[in-house]
């Protein structure tokens, strides 16, 4: 009797766990096709999708209410593991770039307005971190 109780609540938690996440529909994005998209990555309220292309270069905001979509911008690298803050309003990214001499590398740790399209340079080196939030405020975590 015991073992059909534990099998019994094993089977509930289950279906349980399954029953979190249900798929309403599926639909193909109106995006255009001549890229390849790549990351996408949802706002805390669901309703924006954050895209990059293969080469992580640039950050576009598709709007799955309006269906509209919005290159927020074209920066070298962008794509590569943007973070959002908690409200949705700003974007961050780290991006690469080259100076004119072509041999030594240059990041920039960069914090864009996704209401505005206002672009901050937070951090510019070698080589720098990605910038992280707590909470809504923006950190730039320093390399020793």
């Amino acid at each position: 009797m015991r073992s059909i109780i534990v099998l019994l609540t094993c089977l509930l938690l289950v279906s349980e766990m399954q029953a979190q996440i249900r798929t309403l529909r599926v639909e193909q994005l109106p995006v255009p096709s001549v890229e390849q998209w790549n990351a996408p990555l949802f706002s805390p309220s669901g309703t924006e999708l954050f895209l990059t292309n293969v080469a992580h270069d640039g950050i576009w905001q598709y709007s799955l209410r309006t269906g509209l979509l919005k290159k927020l911008t074209s920066d070298r690298g962008a794509g590569f593991d943007p973070r959002l803050s908690e409200n949705g309003s700003t974007i961050t990214y780290r991006t690469t770039v080259v100076p004119g001499d072509h041999r030594t590398r240059v990041q920039e740790s960069v914090s864009l307005s996704v209401t505005t399209g206002k672009k901050t340079i937070l951090h510019r080196a070698n080589s720098v971190e990605l910038p992280l939030f707590i909470r809504n405020t923006v950190m730039v975590p320093e390399r020793p």
